[in-house]
């Protein structure tokens, strides 16, 4: 939990200070080590910070939406391209960072049935890839 404070509050602080994001939720459980979640919030938007063996990863989902996307999977919807790396490392806080109104714009209630039909149509792209 810590971990995920700690990027909020450094690397993650644009989302408070450029785009005015604020915590709706957060959860934390003292076992495997100590796992949680912290949830912001921004109009159309909410992004589930979460931790995976020590990694941050970011999840995305429209407050009308059914499901939360990767950063990976909103990634390749926004721009065509996968990224290397998932997790929140500098390149995907940097695509957050550069990215955050197109991202908002594409779960806003006009645009939202169509990003989340991408998205899922993208995940099981990524799934077959996968595991074929």
């Amino acid at each position: 939990m810590r971990q995920i404070l700690k990027y909020l509050a450094t690397t993650g602080a644009f989302l408070y200070e450029d785009y005015v994001c604020v915590i709706s939720a957060s959860e934390y459980v003292n076992s495997f080590g100590g796992v949680g979640n912290v949830i912001l919030d921004k109009g159309e938007i909410q992004l589930n910070f979460w931790l995976e063996r020590d990694r941050l990863f970011m999840d995305i989902k429209g407050i009308s939406g059914e499901k939360w996307y990767s950063m990976e999977i909103v990634h390749e919807y926004i721009t065509g391209d996968v990224p290397e790396a998932s997790g929140m490392d500098s390149c995907n806080t940097e695509f957050l960072k550069d990215h955050f109104q197109r991202i908002q714009a594409c779960f806003t209630a006009h645009e939202i049935e169509r990003t989340e039909r991408e998205c899922k149509r993208l995940e099981k792209k990524r799934a077959k890839e996968l595991f074929g």
